[in-house]
């Protein structure tokens, strides 16, 4: 049995990434449940809440964003999508098997000389290329609202290109961020609009001809990856992402967990 255990099961790339993971995982045969302390992701895959998690000493557990613990079973492994918000130099990352990193960006930014593997995320198996884009330029700008998105440059992009509505797409995550730097260019250019996050990735894609992320850096290039596959215009500073399949991802971990 696969336990995959997060800090963070809210709205968010590294939620839907494992999402994802456990769906493929569970449909190629191997036995994988997520926990958290938000249910978020119970009505998509199979999921527990953190104190329901229970281990048999031959299971493996993968930890995500959540204190170094060393469970009593065969194999812990650190899997990491972050980079400031998780530095892994100054926790007790010893006590694990492996780190998974999602790219080797982020491997080299963390800079630690530990037993690893670099596997991508899996991106949304329900995406295709849009057939019903707008014929006006429209922009999407998608990621939570804060300073590392810099959400504001990517607006001022947008406008600069006469895209006729711009839509926001994530969650406000830094308050003071989007009061000084999103909130006057919203009151500013009234075809700005703030939606939120949507579950439903094909109807954002659909919504927009064009996204735009500016951000100051990405540990994966999901958003770049998601244009790819659905045929949406992206412009970015940031061109990192690369694409792997399914079933290339499966056999990855199929083989650093040695299963």
């Amino acid at each position: 049995m696969l336990h995959f255990i997060s800090g963070w099961t809210n709205r968010g790339g590294s939620t839907e990434a494992f999402i994802n993971l456990i769906n493929a995982l569970n449909k190629h045969g191997y036995d994988s449940c997520f926990y958290g302390h938000s249910d978020y992701p119970s009505s998509r895959c199979n999921f527990k809440k953190l104190n329901q998690l229970k281990f048999k000493k031959e299971d493996i557990v993968i930890s995500h964003f959540i204190s170094p613990y060393k469970f009593p079973v065969k194999k812990n492994i650190l899997s990491c999508h972050e980079t400031e918000l998780f530095q892994i130099k100054k926790l007790n990352y010893q006590i694990f098997d492996k780190i998974h990193y999602v790219s080797q960006w982020q491997k080299d930014w963390h800079n630690l000389d530990y037993s690893h593997f670099i596997c991508s995320n899996i991106i949304d198996p329900t995406l295709r290329k849009s057939e019903r884009k707008p014929k006006e330029k429209t922009a999407g700008i998608i990621g939570s609202l804060d300073y590392n998105k810099q959400t504001h440059i990517s607006i001022q992009k947008a406008l600069s290109d006469g895209c006729r509505m711009i839509y926001l797409f994530g969650n406000i995550t830094d308050e003071n961020y989007f009061k000084t730097y999103v909130k006057p260019l919203m009151d500013r250019h009234k075809n700005i609009t703030h939606i939120g996050f949507l579950d439903n990735k094909q109807m954002m894609y659909d919504l927009v001809s064009d996204v735009y992320q500016y951000s100051l850096k990405e540990t994966f290039g999901l958003v770049g990856a998601e244009c790819e596959i659905t045929g949406t215009n992206y412009h970015s500073n940031l061109k990192n992402y690369y694409i792997m399949s399914e079933e290339d991802i499966i056999k990855t971990w199929v083989k650093e967990l040695e299963l």
